[in-house]
Parts: C-alpha cells; structure tokens; sequence
C-alpha cells in the first residue's frame, strides 16, 4: 500500500502532464519550496524536532473526522 500511494501520483501526472501547463510553467518555484521543505524536514528530523511537531498537528486534527483515519 506505501508503494502504491507513493507511486499513484506520479502515475497521474505524468497521464495529465501535457494538460497542466501550469505545473510546467512554474516547475521552478515548485522545485524550489520543494526543496526548501526537505531541507527543513531534514533539520528537524537532524535536532529531535519531529516529536514535537508531529503532537502539534495531532492537536488540531483532535476531536475532528480525521482523528477516525488512524
């Protein structure tokens, strides 16, 4: 199931790429918000931050629909 959520979207995009010239258009920007978001993912991870923010989000998901996903 991890494969198959992580692969599906690719698989989709590369169906409606010629359709969505958007993502073509501003592949720069996107790569690069892309890239500053691993990078922060990776400094939290580095420094033991991830606990923390993982409670934070748990928080504001709390009492919600979403809490009855998992």
């Amino acid at each position: 199931m991890y494969v198959i959520g992580f692969a599906v979207p690719f698989l989709v995009l590369t169906f409606f790429l010629g359709s969505t010239r958007w993502i073509v258009r501003y592949s720069d920007k996107i790569m690069k918000v892309g890239g500053i978001v691993m990078i922060l993912m990776g400094v939290l991870l580095f420094t033991g931050q991830m606990p923390r923010i993982s409670a934070f989000l748990l928080k504001l998901v709390q009492d919600t629909w979403l809490t009855k996903l998992g």
